[in-house]
């Protein structure tokens, strides 16, 4: 591969090794936004509908289902699957563990690393937010009812008349 090609190629993509009996790898690509979007819905509402289980056996067959129906989109998502056809393809060569793999790779790759961006965003911000002074008064306001008086009203007067 020429120098300039390997320059153009995503230092975020991971190698896996897949196969029930004959293992070869593939390529892990971190996710679009887009993508990444759709990702977290679907495990949105896979949470949701797990959760609702009434006990430990509905809870398995939900997650079971959400498995079911989103792992082949999930596959095209994050390899060189072109469509839903070929990532079914792909799902009957992956074992429960290199699954595992896969979803700790995307997790990192994409949610983790996320999480301490943004967190690490979050506090600059804070911190030039907190370097802006604040609009308030500029000196303290004096209530005049309460500092003493030496003059005295009623001898202005009484010099008066």
């Amino acid at each position: 591969m020429p120098d300039e090609d390997r320059t153009q190629l995503n230092p975020q993509i991971a190698n896996v090794e897949i196969g029930v009996r004959n293992l070869r790898k593939i390529n892990i690509y971190p996710l679009s936004v887009g993508d990444q979007l759709s990702m977290t819905n679907i495990i949105s509402e896979g949470f949701v509908v797990i959760t609702q289980a009434a006990d430990d056996i509905e809870m398995a067959g939900a997650a079971i289902k959400v498995i079911e129906q989103n792992f082949p989109l999930i596959i095209e998502f994050i390899t060189d699957a072109k469509d839903a056809k070929e990532a079914l393809v792909l799902t009957k060569d992956i074992t429960n563990t290199q699954a595992v793999e896969i979803a700790e790779i995307v997790y990192e790759q994409n949610y983790a690393s996320l999480i301490k961006k943004v967190k690490g965003l979050f506090e600059k911000v804070q911190g030039e937010m907190n370097k802006i002074p604040s609009k308030g008064p500029s000196q303290p306001s004096v209530n005049i009812t309460d500092t003493p008086s030496e003059t005295s009203t009623e001898e202005d007067s009484e010099k008066a008349a």
